[in-house]
């Protein structure tokens, strides 16, 4: 299974890590923002992908959007994706 992570705070990746492989035996593929995700999406196969709402240069949603255009093949569509929502101190007004 492919996995990609989407996740710009690294406390968060290094804990989504862990649990991937500690849980699941799972490597995940790892995105900082949504341009990176569909820059990674476009040349890789992913059977899920896990989203931040909040990011630099692109946020989830429009990501998400673009989630259609994604993949080598133009019929291939990404049907199985989540969106992670997260509001917590640190993060609150870094990005804006």
């Amino acid at each position: 299974m492919r996995v990609l992570l989407v996740e710009d705070m690294d406390m968060n990746v290094l804990l989504a890590e862990s649990m991937f492989d500690t849980f699941f035996h799972l490597r995940v593929d790892v995105a900082r923002d949504g341009l990176e995700a569909v820059e990674k999406a476009v040349d890789g196969a992913y059977d899920i992908i896990f989203m931040d709402i909040q990011m630099p240069h692109m946020d989830g949603i429009t990501a998400t959007k673009r989630s259609g255009k994604w993949g080598k093949d133009p019929h291939q569509r990404y049907d199985r994706r989540c969106l992670l929502r997260q509001h917590g101190k640190g993060h609150e007004g870094r990005h804006g």
